[in-house]
């Protein structure tokens, strides 16, 4: 399904998080999971928390904290050897989603741009 049709058929916060962010459907569940507990978690508690294998919940800390929903907080959480992760606010990530859609549109724009000056270029030949 395009963004476009995404973004047509469920205008929620959920569908536009997966959108905007490109997130699968287990991604956007891990954020909002982790977005409701007090406290860093490291990946082996969202492992626990979202039933899934550590790798998988690897994936999903490694995709949120690239798309800037997740941040590292701990390197060594409660002397374990382990990464601790926060969830970033509803706030900042609602300031992320705004620059993902600034990006988008000023890349559209540019390509609208090229094109017509191409189409131009073709209709009126030197």
């Amino acid at each position: 399904m395009s963004l476009k049709e995404q973004l047509r058929s469920e205008s929620s916060a959920d569908r536009a998080l997966e959108a905007i962010f490109d997130l699968t459907h287990a991604e956007r569940q891990t954020y909002k999971a982790i977005l409701e507990v007090d406290g860093p978690v490291t990946v082996a508690e969202i492992a626990t928390e979202m039933k899934c294998a550590s790798t998988s919940a690897y994936r999903y800390v490694d995709t949120l904290e690239r798309k800037g929903l997740f941040r590292q907080v701990n390197e060594n959480y409660e002397d374990t050897g382990r990464s601790a992760y926060v969830a970033n606010s509803p706030e900042f990530v609602a300031d992320r989603m705004e620059q993902e859609i600034e990006e988008m549109f000023e890349k559209c724009s540019t390509s609208i741009e090229e094109c017509r000056a191409a189409f131009e270029a073709q209709a009126n030949p030197p």
